[in-house]
């Protein structure tokens, strides 16, 4: 096993397997910036030391505070554990690893002989953990300027496939600021989880249940809107699960 996993590792690095950048996972300082109320302010400001300004009470301005990353684990990674996974690379090579999942930048971190590393969706092919759960590596972004997500497996049969794309991204907060506010003003992560109906031509969104079965094929609507309201099946992962896979038997 000790041979396999070097090999792993130096099969890592010629995909381009990066090592991980040290984080603080609590909070990344942003530049302030200052926006002057008018031109003769800025010729107070600009005459003198700043803190003798503000001090005698000439100095009028208005502080928009600076912008902080408040960095949720809970979110930034599927499950912050490292847990066993099984890595297959593009090149076939498959091992088991402690791994994670990032989500904002959709990598799999691994640790390798006692080091933390990146595998990236170009180097990588799936993943399965303990559980079952298997994830595979799309090569297109879901929006420009996105990383190629990686793709959670809910269900799959002959050329049909049901995938979930578990996604965060960086949002500002909803009101503005000013100087007196006491309360932390910080981009957050918002977690948005889209399930997707793959076909070999295309890939359409699924955002309710009637979506999934109007892309199914005319012959199979009927019968699936007819067991959708006998099972009395609604609006979740696990019930577009069950129609598929009764579908699938049906035929």
């Amino acid at each position: 096993m000790k041979q396999v996993h070097y090999s792993f590792l130096v099969l890592c690095l010629l995909w381009s397997v990066g090592p991980l950048a040290a984080q603080d996972t609590s909070r990344v300082s942003a530049e302030p910036w200052r926006t002057v109320i008018d031109p003769g302010t800025q010729m107070i400001l600009d005459d003198g030391d700043l803190t003798q300004r503000l001090i005698s009470g000439s100095g009028i301005f208005v502080i928009n505070p600076e912008l902080d990353y408040d960095v949720d684990e809970n979110k930034l990674y599927l499950d912050p554990e490292f847990r066993p996974y099984a890595i297959t690379l593009v090149g076939g090579m498959t091992d088991t690893l402690l791994a994670r999942i990032q989500l904002v930048d959709q990598v799999v971190e691994v640790i390798v002989d006692g080091r933390d590393l990146q595998v990236d969706g170009k180097s990588l092919r799936s993943l399965t953990a303990e559980d079952g759960r298997r994830f595979v590596s799309t090569r297109l972004p879901l929006k420009a300027g996105e990383p190629a997500p990686l793709a959670e497996v809910l269900f799959e049969s002959g050329v049909r496939k049901l995938y979930a794309y578990r996604r965060v991204e960086w949002r500002e907060p909803s009101y503005q600021r000013t100087s007196y506010d006491s309360d932390k003003y910080a981009k957050r992560l918002y977690r948005s989880d889209l399930v997707y109906l793959v076909s070999p031509h295309r890939s359409q969104p699924v955002k309710k249940l009637k979506d999934l079965i109007e892309l199914l094929p005319a012959e199979e609507r009927d019968e699936a809107q007819r067991y959708a309201k006998r099972e009395r099946l609604r609006n979740r992962e696990e019930d577009y699960v069950k129609l598929l896979s009764y579908l699938d038997r049906s035929e």
